[in-house]
């Protein structure tokens, strides 16, 4: 995602952005185009820029066994569980936090 300008502008704007005037679009995805073009010329030791390989797969070859899918699910099930537990906390004490912080009695440091 970070080889590629719509990447980035896409990355940015789910994550950095609480207003996102329309202009700001281009300005990041020029940006990033200038930046993936840099990284590409950098890693090639700035003696040439081939386009084709804006997209590199290292191991065409590459092959997995069917068992290798199975702890891979499994973390992915923990994960998702995890995940799932993270929002009930934080559900859990931001109602806390209501009941606790009223308007009445105000927290005083």
């Amino acid at each position: 995602a970070f080889g590629s300008p719509v990447g980035g502008v896409l990355f940015s704007f789910e994550e950095a952005a609480s207003y996102w005037p329309p202009e700001l679009t281009w300005r990041t995805f020029f940006g990033c185009a200038v930046a993936a073009a840099l990284a590409k010329a950098t890693k090639n030791g700035f003696q040439g820029f081939p386009v084709t390989t804006f997209v590199e797969f290292p191991d065409a070859e590459a092959d997995f066994e069917p068992w290798e899918l199975v702890p891979f699910a499994l973390l992915g099930a923990a994960c998702g569980l995890l995940g799932t537990l993270f929002c009930l906390g934080t559900r859990s004490l931001g109602r806390l936090r209501q009941r606790l912080f009223t308007k009445a009695k105000p927290r005083v440091c």
